[in-house]
């Protein structure tokens, strides 16, 4: 092996240097050395780094470092910055297979999605949104570090349908796995920094959802042997039917073909492809990690993976626009079942004495308008007021206060804001008919698109006149 490369970080590009003197390499395929009486570093093993200043460094197969900055890329197999020197960290060779070989110039955002989005529809014979979204999925994994949230998708079909597309995305993403569902312990054990993109056949639906909340939050931590650890993982689920609560659901039509793809076609998938999204990863971080993109007016769980898919497409509009209408219907759908629901309609019903400017309302109260609203939707549930409490409390974050007439609940700007921002969420109908004047009404939906397919909606207005309340004392 070469002596130590000294590498520090620039905000041009790659600087390298002896000692205190440095000197601009301008051919980032050359990188000086480091004399042997240079200054004492940090030992460091590593698979992989994303810093601050825009240096990235990924550990090839083979064991070389590749290091990326300011559009520039070396390979090295060991280099310093910042007072440590980097080597590669030891592999299993079941692990080393799923690394990129080198890194290669990506093109474009546009120019790299079209050609994975041509590949995803070649494979599957997917039609072109759920091609676009494999694609999409794919450029994320390699970034999950830098997303608002892990990216997650629920990928369904009939038994057999899934094989292809687990051999496309395993060869796609960033250090894809295809697993049984494994415990926590098992991938406590993965060497540190391997972060793979987890390809998930569940085995058991009972402990999936908190399994998946452990592996995909961004803020959780695993206490262990005295140590914290911090597993956030890109995930795709596989299954015969969608999964509430695994993410984005994608159907995978049932010709896909049951026959995995061949060893050799997969290797060179990889080939085509990993190369690119390494050097995707690389230079792109620093923009990846500043996006703002936001879908405010999708349900929250969509609007969280909304988020992550679109920060991957950061300065590039157009894919972005493409991808929140590539979601709008998966919202439509969500929003269609929650706004059924009983949480949905007792925010109707909140919502309405908010329009009536009231500066307060009573649980009571609430739950006889609900009722009523039931009632009009040809609904046979009749919602008790402990029961409209419960809802308010545990599912909605909205908490009434004992007086001497009953519980009740403040209806102030703050409260107000939430509870239109909560049926926003919920999908309540009576959004769909916003109340001229009303400013949080106007904020929320002036980006929206309501949809069109629910039709004799009665409006929430019109019944809350043909409801006779009680007075104060209703609870």
């Amino acid at each position: 092996m070469k002596p130590a490369k000294l590498v520090t970080g620039s905000a041009n590009g790659i600087e390298v240097g002896q000692g205190k003197r440095r000197t601009r390499n301008t051919d980032p395929t050359k990188v000086s050395e480091m004399p042997q009486n240079g200054p004492k570093v940090q030992e460091i093993a590593t698979l992989g780094k994303l810093f601050s200043d825009g240096l990235a460094i990924e550990r090839l197969r083979g064991g070389a470092l590749v290091i990326g900055q300011g559009g520039k890329e070396v390979t090295t197999p060991e280099f310093v910055h910042d007072g440590c020197r980097y080597k590669g960290a030891a592999l299993d060779p079941s692990l080393e297979a799923v690394l990129p070989a080198r890194s290669d110039p990506f093109g474009s955002v546009a120019s790299l999605m079209a050609d994975a989005e041509q590949a995803f529809a070649q494979l599957l014979a997917v039609d072109e949104r759920t091609a676009f979204l494999l694609a999409n999925f794919a450029a994320s994994s390699w970034l999950a570090e830098a997303l608002p949230a892990a990216p997650m998708m629920n990928l369904w079909g009939a038994n057999g349908a899934d094989s292809r597309a687990v051999n496309a995305l395993a060869s796609m993403c960033r250090r894809g796995l295809v697993l049984a569902q494994p415990s926590i312990a098992d991938l406590l054990r993965l060497p540190p920094e391997f972060s793979p993109t987890l390809l998930v056949r569940p085995t058991s639906l009972r402990s999936l959802a908190s399994w998946l909340s452990t592996v995909t939050n961004s803020e959780a931590q695993i206490l262990r042997a005295g140590a914290l650890f911090h597993l956030r993982h890109p995930v795709a689920i596989f299954s015969r039917a969608p999964i509430a609560g695994a993410g984005l659901s994608v159907p995978l039509p049932s010709d896909v073909g049951w026959r995995p793809l061949p060893a050799q076609e997969r290797q060179e998938l990889m080939d085509q492809f990993q190369s690119r999204f390494l050097s995707f990863r690389m230079q792109r971080h620093l923009e990846v990690k500043a996006s703002r993109f936001d879908v405010p007016e999708f349900v929250p769980e969509l609007r969280m993976q909304a988020a992550a898919l679109g920060a991957t497409l950061e300065g590039a509009p157009a894919l972005q626009r493409r991808l929140r209408e590539a979601l709008r219907c998966a919202d439509e759908d969500d929003k269609a079942s929650r706004s059924q629901g009983q949480p949905a309609i007792v925010l109707e019903a909140v919502l309405a004495s908010c329009h009536e400017g009231r500066p307060k309302v009573y649980v009571g109260q609430i739950a006889a308008f609900a009722n009523t609203i039931f009632a009009a939707r040809g609904e046979a549930i009749v919602l008790s007021d402990r029961g409209a409490g419960d809802i308010l409390r545990g599912r909605l974050g909205l908490f009434a206060t004992r007086r001497a007439a009953g519980y009740e609940l403040l209806l102030d700007h703050s409260t107000v804001r939430q509870v239109h921002q909560l049926a926003r969420c919920f999908g309540a109908l009576s959004l769909l008919t916003p109340l001229a004047g009303c400013a949080f009404c106007k904020d929320l939906l002036q980006d929206a698109q309501p949809s069109s397919d629910i039709d004799n909606v009665h409006d929430v207005h019109d019944i809350h006149n043909l409801h006779v309340e009680g007075g104060n004392n209703d609870q």
